[in-house]
């Protein structure tokens, strides 16, 4: 049946299509690609640490507090009867839900507090939830692109140049007004193309870069800085919007660590691996370069590409797509063998009846 060798090569496929090879076929010189960053923030250093671990090192207290119908967890170094006083304040008159967790505590001094304690190597470096970000930013981003090309190889390693190129904005505390201005840097590198490190033309070990993901296995390792290896998760697959299209897509969790964000919204592409989406972003060539930890924001998206090609997406997970292909070629193949067994029941015309003698023999 000419259906078979059909229906295997389907399977074939389907194997080979969820393969995204560690060493990415599509780099090569002259590859090329682009992110859009807009109402973003570039932190200068990122603390992450968990309000239990403060209160389990005596930094804060915990209070579980009711106030009218709903149960209020306060992390502060207040005493308590300063948070009662100031929970009245804050939400009086406000429509509550039955649960709701605040904040209350000098911003400066626990930022002090928590940097001597990640020095003293007292706090945990990996945190998957519940936790807090502290942030010293390094300026805003209006909007802005953030690229990288191979510009050739060296010894078996892609030369990249890279760069962040846009309009910014700094908050000038003295005279209390935003001062608007731009950047402009580039920046040379060499990346290994099957393991993702990054190192300085003077061989420097800088870290691994989540530029693309190394394959579609559950789990992997996405990037690696502050010498600490981060491994994401695929969580789901789904389709999102930019600029080049819709595209079918990976989504990838990845936890914070002391000194970065957590992946929560990553996106990639589920063909060539590419980072297409993210709301969160860290890598370690920002980080020696430009001196970015880290950027947060609403835009942070694949706006370009060049030598390489990302399909467009439908909506459809891959194996639907090659499920339906394979019924629609298992349906085409039947239908000759349908037509001939319809044409062996179809009804035969009416046989003529011997006729009969109208006398007796004689």
């Amino acid at each position: 049946m000419r259906a078979a060798p059909l229906l295997l090569m389907l399977v074939v496929a389907v194997s080979l299509a969820h393969e995204t090879l560690s060493k990415p076929p599509w780099l090569r010189r002259g590859t090329y690609v682009e992110y859009e960053i807009a109402d973003s923030a570039a932190s200068k250093e990122i603390l992450t640490v968990s309000p239990e671990t403060l209160v389990a090192l005596g930094v804060l207290r915990k209070y579980a507090l009711r106030y009218k119908n709903c149960t209020v967890v306060v992390y502060t170094d207040l005493d308590l009867e300063e948070v009662e006083r100031r929970l009245e304040e804050e939400l009086k008159g406000r429509r509550l839900s039955e649960h709701l967790t605040l904040s209350m505590y000098d911003h400066v001094r626990l930022h002090k507090v928590i940097s001597k304690l990640a020095r003293e190597g007292k706090l945990p470096l990996v945190i998957e939830k519940y936790y807090t970000h502290y942030c010293t930013t390094l300026f805003e981003i209006v909007d802005a692109r953030y690229y990288w090309r191979c510009v050739g190889f060296r010894d078996g390693l892609a030369l990249v140049e890279a760069g962040l190129v846009g309009r910014i904005r700094r908050y000038d505390e003295r005279a209390g007004v935003w001062r608007y201005g731009s950047v402009n840097y580039t920046f040379t590198f060499l990346l290994d193309p099957d393991t993702r490190r990054a190192y300085t033309l003077d061989g420097e070990y800088l870290g691994v870069v989540p530029y693309w993901i190394p394959s579609t296995e559950r789990s992997f390792l996405l990037y690696e800085m502050f010498g600490i290896a981060v491994n994401g998760t695929i969580r789901r697959e789904g389709v999102v919007d930019t600029p080049l299209g819709r595209v079918d897509v990976y989504y990838v969790w990845a936890p914070a660590t002391l000194w970065t964000f957590a992946f929560t919204r990553a996106a990639f592409d589920r063909v060539t691996g590419l980072l297409v989406k993210t709301r969160d972003y860290c890598d370690p060539v920002l980080k020696h370069f430009v001196g970015i930890s880290g950027i947060s924001g609403e835009k942070f998206v694949i706006s370009r590409v060049q030598n390489v090609d990302i399909p467009r997406g439908y909506g459809f997970q891959i194996e639907e797509k090659l499920v339906v292909l394979g019924l629609i070629l298992l349906c085409g193949s039947l239908v000759p063998v349908l037509a001939k067994a319809l044409r062996g029941l179809r009804p035969r015309g009416r046989e003529q009846e011997s006729p009969v003698a109208d006398y007796a023999p004689s």
